[in-house]
Order: C-alpha cells, then sequence, then structure tokens
C-alpha cells in the first residue's frame, strides 16, 4: 500500500469515527430530551389529579385547549379530530 493510499485510509477512518462520534452524541441528546418530556408529562398529569374538580362548559373551549387536556390526561386521539370527536372524548372520561 502507498504512503498516499495508507493516508487517504487514515483520513476516511478518522472521519467515519468522528461521524459514528457525533451521531452517539445526537442519540444521547434525544434520548435526555425524551427523559425530561416523560416527566414533565407526569408532572402534568399529577397537578391534573391535584387539581380540583371545576365545572367547565367544554364546548366554548378550542381545539387545542381540548387536545391538551386529553394530553395531560392520557387520552389519545386522531389527528385530524373534530371539535365534535374531542368532546365526546373528552366528556367520555369526565
Amino acid at each position: 500500500m502507498s504512503a498516499t493510499a495508507f493516508q487517504r485510509k487514515r483520513r476516511e477512518e478518522e472521519a467515519a469515527k468522528l461521524a459514528a462520534s457525533k451521531q452517539q452524541e445526537e442519540l444521547n441528546e434525544l434520548q435526555d430530551d425524551k427523559l425530561e418530556h416523560e416527566e414533565v408529562k407526569e408532572e402534568v398529569k399529577e397537578e391534573v389529579k391535584e387539581t380540583p374538580s371545576v365545572q367547565v362548559n367544554f364546548s366554548e373551549l378550542t381545539n387545542d385547549q381540548i387536545k391538551g387536556i386529553l394530553d395531560a390526561k392520557g387520552i389519545e386521539y386522531k389527528a385530524r379530530a373534530n371539535k365534535n370527536e374531542l368532546l365526546e372524548l373528552l366528556q367520555g372520561t369526565v
């Protein structure tokens, strides 16, 4: 193997190691973000459980507000669900 080929191979190996290292760092960051998200989600769930009951006219809420409540209660819904579908899900858990 010539010196030039050896140097090229060495550079390629170093580049591959660097890329793998960066991918591992990104993966670690994503895992940390996921754990943080799960912790926040659990905190919100606990706050929802501890919140005293209040009479709410759900039909006055926006879709985003209803989705937020459903998320906090851990209820799944279709991304394209209309307001009536969301209200049915929400009122089924009240």
